[in-house]
């Protein structure tokens, strides 16, 4: 009997072990992120001719609500410039008929409310599947040609084409790599045509970590819902391929200044408000001259030609010239 009691007790006593407050899923879900290292230097990205600012939507796997996250996606259209296209196209939307069907029926196409349908931790998320129920789209056709393999998946945050494991079967759907080590197998079958610019760990540390099943597919949706596409004017976009190309032979012979890093990836999306609008103006880059010395070369440009317009002014006033080209 004192057996039995003792057993009872033991039992109980297990019984408030195992109900001690379990470890919560914050802290159980792995911080991908801090297994980079912010301050390795990689291989220069190409001019960015474009940027595309993307909404997700998923379910926290901690909290289980549903959250949105900002995330800003960079596209090197010197390098790809169709398979860029493509893709800054399907985030705006495009119009199209589907053949068979009423030629008066328009069809938006578009990454917006469109799912990903497969998550690998530490490899990548794929989605980009803008016309399910009638396959196949590009805006080049139901597939287009692998562009080039120049750039490589080195690092996470690259954006590259998904394909039907064929060459040459690229059409809407893209990847975004989470590995956060090189992902060499990916070269040479894959086209890298961007790199997330902004909010890339909480894509390595939470969202790539929603609930799915054992092929991957997200057991609850998981989409894009905005994809706002702006384009850059950069100038003479040949020279400044050139001056990458310069730059990444010069990092490739050891010279570590042409280097970046993922730090801006990793940073929050900055989130500006203002009242008026933005006026439109040349954007510049990182092989463009200084913000500081494009503002000059303005001031000193207005400051010319209203010099220029006074002593047209004076001349005409105190002669009978009636004409100054």
């Amino acid at each position: 009997m004192l057996l039995n009691f003792a057993t009872v007790v033991l039992l109980f006593a297990l019984s408030l072990v195992g109900a001690a407050p379990a470890e919560t899923a914050g802290s159980a879900l792995k911080k991908y992120s801090e297994l980079l290292d912010a301050s390795k230097l990689y291989e220069p990205n190409p001019p960015v001719t474009h940027r595309v600012a993307m909404t997700l939507e998923y379910d926290d796997p901690v909290t289980g609500e549903t959250t949105r996250h900002n995330m800003n996606v960079d596209l090197f259209g010197t390098v790809v410039p169709l398979t860029v296209k493509n893709f800054a196209f399907l985030a705006k939307g495009v119009k199209a008929r589907v053949e068979g069907q009423d030629p008066n029926a328009i069809h938006v196409i578009t990454y917006r409310e469109k799912p990903f349908t497969k998550v690998v931790v530490d490899k990548y998320i794929l989605g980009g599947a803008v016309a399910p129920g009638y396959g196949p789209f590009s805006i080049h056709g139901s597939a287009f040609a692998d562009e080039n393999f120049l750039l490589n998946h080195d690092r996470p945050g690259r954006l590259t084409m998904a394909n039907k494991g064929e060459p040459d079967t690229n059409n809407s759907e893209f990847m975004i790599t989470t590995g956060t080590e090189p992902e060499p197998e990916l070269d040479g079958k894959h086209v890298v045509f961007g790199q997330v610019s902004a909010g890339l760990r909480e894509l390595l540390d939470i969202i790539q970590q929603v609930p799915k099943d054992t092929e991957g597919r997200p057991i609850k949706p998981f989409k894009v819902v905005y994809a706002v596409p702006e384009e850059f004017r950069l100038g003479d976009q040949k020279v400044l391929q050139q001056r990458y190309e310069d730059d990444l032979q010069a990092f490739r012979a050891g010279d570590k200044s042409k280097g970046v890093t993922l730090a801006a990836s990793l940073e929050p999306v900055k989130v500006y408000t203002q009242r008026n609008p933005v006026p439109d103006v040349v954007l510049a880059d990182s092989y463009s001259s200084s913000a500081l010395h494009n503002i000059l070369v303005v001031v000193l440009v207005a400051a010319a030609c209203f010099g220029a317009y006074t002593y047209k002014d004076a001349i005409l006033r105190r002669s009978k010239v009636v004409s100054m080209r």
